[in-house]
């Protein structure tokens, strides 16, 4: 790595060195700016103070406090703490207009091979994930979410997965078979999401809940495929249709529900009233 900066101070026996006034750290495809830093050789790592900001030809890291570490010169994590955001745009021409946004308290970003490999963000993270034109015409929605943890999975350029932990819940907007030339909204809730971005499926694990038009699904564990737009729950899962009496629930061992068609198979079932 080449950190060049207005001014340079040695210290501990050339181990530590302080740098101020316009730091740049330029390393293969990254560059690290800031008014002030730290660096520490023997360990590899280094502190950024004062509008600190990773940047590359994909992504955009900003926050208050940035930590680095190196692998062998070559930038293996950068942690930003305070305000932390990362805008992240693929380069590959296939791909574009995707766009994810990660914003939280602090977030952690691991490199392989130059680029950015996953990133975890923490304290009130928030993910919005646009997909690419290409795959927007094929039906792939967007995906806004939050919880107490958001991982986000690059593959081949690409956001592959997106799994968050703790009060997870947001929204997915995407264009369906059950609405003609338009978008469609689920919204859902759950202790942990999984959003599995290529396959259009999305699991929700844990007190989980999707919100569709009239109906809400309650059940352990609900697996939607956007591809086939569908949605299956178990076990007992709860079907509740607003447009019934609201004291009235479906409930049963395994409940399978076609959204395009707006039929639904419940196994085992039974209505449940609530007499007061």
């Amino acid at each position: 790595r080449r950190v060049v900066s207005a001014r340079t101070n040695f210290l501990d026996d050339g181990n530590r060195f302080e740098a101020t006034g316009k730091v740049v750290v330029r390393q293969d495809r990254q560059t690290a700016t800031a008014d002030s830093a730290v660096f520490y050789d023997h360990e590899g790592t280094g502190d950024m103070f004062g509008s600190p900001r990773v940047t590359d030809a994909e992504g955009d890291l900003t926050g208050d406090h940035l930590m680095l570490t190196f692998e062998e010169g070559a930038m293996e994590r950068a942690v930003m703490i305070g305000n932390a955001a990362l805008v992240y745009a693929p380069t590959d021409p296939s791909l574009a207009g995707e766009q994810s946004v990660v914003r939280g308290d602090s977030l952690r970003v691991f490199f392989a091979d130059g680029r950015i490999e996953h990133l975890e963000a923490l304290g009130s993270p928030k993910v919005d994930y646009t997909p690419s034109l290409a795959d927007s015409a094929t039906g792939t929605g967007r995906v806004s979410a939050g919880g107490d943890t958001v991982v986000v999975r690059i593959k081949g350029q690409s956001a592959d997965r997106v799994e968050i932990s703790g009060h997870a819940a947001g929204r997915y907007l995407y264009r369906s078979r059950a609405v003609q030339d338009s978008v469609d909204l689920v919204e859902y809730s759950a202790d942990r999401i999984v959003f599995k971005l290529p396959e259009r499926f999305i699991e929700l694990r844990g007190t989980a809940q999707t919100d569709y038009h009239n109906l809400t699904l309650k059940a352990d564990k609900i697996d939607f495929d956007a591809v086939k737009d569908v949605m299956e729950a178990s076990p007992k899962p709860v079907l509740i249709d607003k447009m019934r009496p609201a004291e009235q629930e479906l409930v049963g061992e395994r409940v399978s529900y076609d959204l395009a068609s707006a039929r639904g198979t419940i196994y085992h079932g039974r209505t449940q009233y609530d007499t007061g």
